[in-house]
């Protein structure tokens, strides 16, 4: 599987790249299907305590699963989109078996 990183607008630490590298091949636990995955973090403009936006999408063949979540941290709001695009996995294997 080939991740993809990007910071929107502000230049992310080598941690967070690592805590999405880890966090994201946890995925293929789920689906070996997965032939990519690309994080988008961004500072939200919404002027409150959660700001940080992080977007992920994950591409298996004919379809692409998206999640995006706005949290208190990158690593907070990633961990919302990963339980996100974990039940569309799910919800697509019972699908096609």
């Amino acid at each position: 599987m080939q991740i993809t990183i990007q910071d929107v607008n502000f230049k992310s630490k080598e941690e967070l790249k690592e805590f999405t590298s880890t966090k994201i091949s946890k995925l293929k636990k789920f689906s070996s299907e997965i032939t990519t995955c690309k994080v988008f973090y961004k500072l939200s403009n919404n002027h409150k305590d959660e700001h940080f936006e992080c977007e992920l999408a994950a591409h298996i063949p004919g379809h692409e699963l998206f999640a995006r979540s706005i949290a208190g941290s990158f690593e907070s709001a990633l961990e919302h989109s990963i339980n996100s695009v974990e039940k569309q996995l799910k919800k697509h294997k019972e699908k096609h078996n």
